[in-house]
């Protein structure tokens, strides 16, 4: 507010799932990450079976956002009819 801005959207990322669900993800991926073939199937499965089924409980059991990891905000600041500068004229 003291710079001028409107925030016109504020919203949560992440909660509590998705922060335990990184930590398992980390570990496996960690696990496995030398192993060309198997880097990228635990890749691929790591994506459906614990990054989106996190988003997915985050957004349905903390919807007050109490254990937010981020956020993400859009501020406007509003147009003001500035007067128009002069510019000297060049010789």
């Amino acid at each position: 507010a003291q710079a001028g801005f409107h925030v016109t959207m504020l919203r949560t990322r992440g909660g509590l799932c998705s922060f335990l669900g990184h930590q398992i993800a980390t570990m496996t991926l960690g696990l496995v990450w030398s192993v060309r073939g198997l880097r990228q199937l635990v890749w691929t499965t790591n994506r459906w079976l614990i990054t989106l089924p996190s988003y997915w409980l985050d957004a349905r059991l903390d919807s007050t956002g109490l254990f937010a990891l981020g956020y993400t905000a859009v501020a406007e600041k509003p147009v003001t009819s500035a007067p128009a500068k002069h510019t000297p004229p060049s010789p």
